[in-house]
């Protein structure tokens, strides 16, 4: 229990991160990018960060990006 506590709060704090530095996406594991909230939030905070998430949330969320960058 207190290690899955303690992953949430690590994957808050990246989470966090994210969201305000969309492209120290980079830097971050493979893992992280893999994981579809982080790398959404990262997108979200900069389109561009989507070239460091993983080629499968790459080709997922492509699209996704595209429609936003339209409606901007």
């Amino acid at each position: 229990m207190l290690l899955a506590q303690h992953y949430r709060i690590i994957g808050k704090s990246f989470l966090a991160l994210f969201k305000k530095k969309g492209l120290a996406l980079q830097y971050a594991s493979e893992e992280l990018r893999n994981h579809e909230e982080i790398v959404l939030a990262a997108v979200q905070q900069d389109s561009r960060a989507l070239r460091y998430a993983s080629h499968k949330l790459q080709k997922d969320l492509k699209p996704m990006v595209r429609q936003e960058q339209t409606n901007l």
